[in-house]
Formats: structure tokens, C-alpha cells, sequence
């Protein structure tokens, strides 16, 4: 009997003793068998079984089962790694694993089973490494592809050694890693140990052969072409194989979800459904709302862009400030069309970019709208009928209930109170919609008001000063009372005055003087 088969038959022991039949010898056998729970020892008998029927069993197990089963005993192991016995095993067994590429001639049946599938660090046997390098056959975990790796500068030391002209110690190797560097965010490349080793060693054997020498580098050249070749192959398999598994895993998790979700129903779904929809709902409502704003808001900041690069030519003036903001255009009808869209439409720079031809008449517009509110505002007060005048009136001023200070047009356009106090709605979610709750949040200054101001205690102050003046408040115009000249100044007891003040105080009531007289 072979060596290699005898090792799976043991010789079987004589009988017991007083014992004649087989029938009695396999009772009194099996009283002294210890029994073993659950699937213990299930395959102790496998050694004992015929030889054809083990290679029948191994030809259908997959190339892991077999790497396992070489790892059990020495048997196994002898048996299973012998070239000349086992290698067909090892090929119907590779045919199991679906596109699989076949075995590279630089590797061994089982070497390449083990590089395939045996999650083991080839340099310390750490386990769950998944990084498989094939060009180089091996895998490595992170500690060892440093420690058994080397950088350029080692490569570049047989480069002057082969003397071979047209050809790069590159050429010669397989192919390199990236590693991390020294520095935040550097890579660097790393080259095999073993493979610089090996090249160094030949071409230092080969140093005095020139013909010799050349002739390594190019069976070199064309093994490398080769490698790189099958280690593509397998790296799509790998691929595949990741996603393969990716997909199952996906598969598993439905799989599991739906079990959840029949049990859920089984212990009582039903009875907590309508709060748990009802909660749901609302967490989805509020998220979408949220995605909405936030939609807006980018929307927003584009428009800003088209606006802002109107505005920066001709250069900022005086003018520029009277003018309306971003988010005072934006409001008006025609461009919240094309902003308040539904979130699945575009919109970007191209599609906001025709809007710039219409800024002119937008502004111009919304220049009138204010002239015609804040004119409103006087002719409540003043029960004018010459509407079109009243802002052209010495008297007419605006106080900001915020800050308190007293503005004329067009001057009150540039005051930044009814920027920031003018709307009462704010960030209340309850009454902002989106879209104002994008225009009150995207870093622009909020839309013009002029519900801050208030012309009750403006036009009283301004009417006595006019009267002391010599001038009719009710038709005294600005123009009339600049070129007039008079200069009046406003002094409070409270405030602390000083040397300069006192003279110009002291002039203007002199002056006031001389108008009564």
C-alpha cells in the first residue's frame, strides 16, 4: 500500500478477548466509545474512509474547505499538499468557485488557494486582511506592507548594475504601493523587499555576463508581463467577488427587515400604527422642510451672485446705496417664479443670468413703490392734496423707532434699522414660509420696511423750527430752506458741552435772532 494512502487506514486492533462474532466485537467496541455532544468529532471517521470516496468529497469541497482540512493533521496535510497526488484535487476544486482565473504558473495550486482565500497577513498571520496583493502573491496588513517593503532610493541601486541600455529598474519589478507619508495627506511608493532582493542577487551574479545579462532582463520582462496580466484578472474577480457579497448582505438585511416586520405585526402593529405614521409623518415633514430651506437658501446665495456682479459695474456710490437690495428683489413676484420652483428644477447662474437685463426696470420700480409709501405716510399726517410734493418739503423727516433717528428721502433707503427690524414674522416657523424663512437666513440684509418709521414727533420738531424760520411748513421746501443758508443746532442739558460747541451755539441762536427781528 502507498505510503501517503496507508496513512488513512490504521491498522484495525485484534478483537477482544472471549469475543467471536463481529456482531459481539462491534458491541463490545461501541460500550467503550465516549459520546459526544452535538457534531463533535463528526468527521473523526474521515481518515478511515476508502480513498476514492475522500477524493470524490474533496473534488466538490470549495478551495477553502480543502485549505482548512490540510490544516487539521499531518495526514491531511501531507496528502493534500503533495504536487503529484493532489494537484487535480486542488483544480476541481478551484473549478467550484465561479470565475475564478486559473492558477498563474509562478504560484502552486495550493499557494494560490491560500492567497485567494485564506484571510491571514502572510508576514504575521493577523487575521481578517483583505488586502490582497497580486502581482507580488501575498497579502499584508498595514504593519507589514512598511516592514517588509522597501522605498525608490533601494530600488535605484541596481540601476546602474544591469548596463542595459533602454531599460528602467521599474521594468523589472512588478509594480509598488501606496503608502501614507511622514506628512498629512503625502503618499509615497513602496516596492516588494523580497523582489528587490531577488534582482539584486542576479544582476550581481550576472555582473561580468553582459549576453547573460540581458537575457535575464528580458525573460524578467516577460514574466513580469505575465503576472501583471493574471493579477488583473483576479483583481476584477475580487471586484466581483466584493460585490457579490455586497449584494448578499443587502439581500440578508431584507431579508431579516421583513422577518422584524412580520413579528412587529404578529405582537401587535396594529394597535400602535396610527401614533408611530402619525410621528413619522411628522419627522418627514419636518425634514423636507428643512431640504427645502436649505434649497432655497443656495438658490438665494446665486441670485446674489447675478446681482452683486450688476451692482460692481460702474463702481459703488452714494447712488448705489439708495438702491435695492438682493433680497428686496428677490421678493418681487416675477423673480420668485423663478426661485420658488419645485426642488427636482435646476437652478443655476444660466438659468438666473436674464434676470440682469431686467434689473434696471426691477430697481426702478421698486424705487417708486417706496417714494409712493413713504408719501403716503406724510399725507396720512399732513392731509395734503399735493401728494407729489410732500417729501420735497422742509419738514418731511422719518424717525426710526429703533435707533431714533431722524431721516429725509432719499437718505431713509440707506438707514439699515428697517433691514433688520422691518419683518415681524422672523425665523417663527409656524408663519414664515420656506421662502421667507430662506430670505431672513441667507446672509443677505432682509427686504426694505418701512414699518420701523414714524412721522408724528419728525413733523412736529420740523414744523417749529421752520415757523421760527419765517417759513410756512406747509409749502417751505428743502431746496428753499438750504439756500437760505440758516444754520439752527439743537442743545440738550443733559449732554456735556465744550468750548467749540458753546461758540457755535452761541452763533446759531444769534442768528435765530435775527430771522424773528
Amino acid at each position: 500500500m502507498p505510503r501517503n494512502i496507508a496513512k488513512f487506514y490504521p491498522e484495525v486492533p485484534p478483537p477482544p478477548e472471549g469475543v467471536t462474532s463481529a456482531k459481539k466485537a462491534v458491541a463490545a467496541s461501541s460500550t467503550k466509545t465516549r459520546t459526544v455532544r452535538g457534531k463533535r468529532g463528526g468527521l473523526k471517521v474521515m481518515p478511515t474512509m476508502p480513498l476514492d470516496i475522500l477524493l470524490e468529497i474533496f473534488s466538490h469541497l470549495h478551495p477553502r474547505d480543502l485549505l482548512s482540512l490540510a490544516r487539521t493533521n499531518k495526514p491531511f496535510r501531507d496528502f493534500l499538499m503533495s504536487r503529484a497526488s493532489s494537484s487535480s484535487l486542488w483544480r476541481a476544486s478551484r473549478r467550484n468557485v465561479e470565475g475564478l482565473p486559473d492558477c498563474p504558473p509562478h504560484l502552486s495550486e495550493p499557494a494560490y488557494a491560500n492567497l485567494a482565500f485564506s484571510p491571514y497577513c502572510h508576514g504575521c498571520d493577523k487575521t481578517n486582511i483583505h488586502s490582497i496583493i497580486w502581482e507580488w502573491g501575498v497579502r499584508y496588513c498595514n504593519t507589514c506592507k512598511k516592514r517588509l517593503c522597501t522605498e525608490y532610493f533601494n530600488v535605484m541601486r541596481f540601476r546602474n548594475k544591469t548596463q542595459v541600455e533602454g531599460v528602467t529598474p521599474l521594468e523589472l519589478l512588478t509594480t509598488g504601493i501606496l503608502a501614507p507619508g511622514r506628512d498629512y495627506g503625502s503618499m509615497y511608493q513602496l516596492y516588494h523587499t523580497a523582489e528587490v532582493l531577488e534582482i539584486n542577487e542576479a544582476v550581481d551574479r550576472l555582473s561580468e555576463d553582459m549576453e547573460g545579462l540581458r537575457e535575464y532582463v528580458e525573460n524578467r520582462k516577460n514574466r513580469i508581463k505575465v503576472i501583471r496580466e493574471h493579477a488583473a484578472l483576479c483583481a476584477r474577480w475580487q471586484a466581483q467577488k466584493v460585490a457579490s457579497r455586497a449584494t448578499e448582505l443587502e439581500r440578508v438585511r431584507k431579508a431579516r427587515l421583513n422577518a422584524i416586520v412580520a413579528r412587529l405585526r404578529d405582537m401587535g402593529w396594529l394597535k400602535i400604527r396610527d401614533k408611530l405614521v402619525a410621528v413619522m409623518q411628522t419627522t418627514q415633514s419636518r425634514r423636507l422642510l428643512n431640504e427645502r430651506r436649505e434649497l432655497l437658501k443656495a438658490r438665494l446665495r446665486l441670485f446674489g451672485i447675478v446681482v452683486n456682479r450688476f451692482y460692481a459695474s460702474p463702481r459703488r456710490t452714494e447712488e448705489t446705496e439708495l438702491q435695492p437690495g438682493v433680497t428686496d428683489i428677490a421678493v418681487m413676484p416675477e423673480v420668485r417664479r423663478l426661485l420658488d420652483v419645485p426642488s427636482d428644477i435646476a437652478v443655476t447662474l444660466e438659468t438666473l443670468e436674464p434676470l440682469r437685463d431686467e434689473l434696471p426696470t426691477l430697481i426702478q420700480r421698486w424705487q417708486t413703490e417706496i417714494r409712493e409709501g413713504l408719501t403716503q405716510m406724510l399725507s396720512q399726517k399732513l392731509g395734503n392734496t399735493h401728494s407729489s410734493r410732500l417729501l420735497d418739503l422742509a419738514i418731511s423727516y422719518f424717525e426710526c423707532r429703533v435707533c431714533k433717528w431722524a431721516f429725509r428721502y432719499p437718505e431713509v433707503l440707506a438707514h439699515r434699522c428697517p433691514r433688520s427690524h422691518g419683518n415681524s414674522y422672523g425665523y417663527d416657523d409656524t408663519i414664515a414660509t420656506a421662502f421667507e424663512w430662506a430670505i431672513h437666513s441667507n446672509g443677505h440684509p432682509e427686504p426694505w420696511s418701512s414699518t420701523v418709521f414714524t412721522v408724528d414727533h419728525a413733523l412736529e420738531f420740523s414744523s417749529i423750527i421752520v415757523r421760527v424760520c419765517g417759513k410756512d411748513p406747509d409749502h417751505a421746501t428743502r431746496q428753499e430752506m438750504d439756500a437760505w443758508g440758516l444754520r439752527l443746532c439743537y442743545v440738550r442739558k443733559s449732554h456735556p458741552l465744550n468750548l467749540f460747541t458753546e461758540v457755535e451755539n452761541a452763533t446759531d441762536l444769534a442768528r435765530v435772532a435775527q430771522a424773528q427781528t
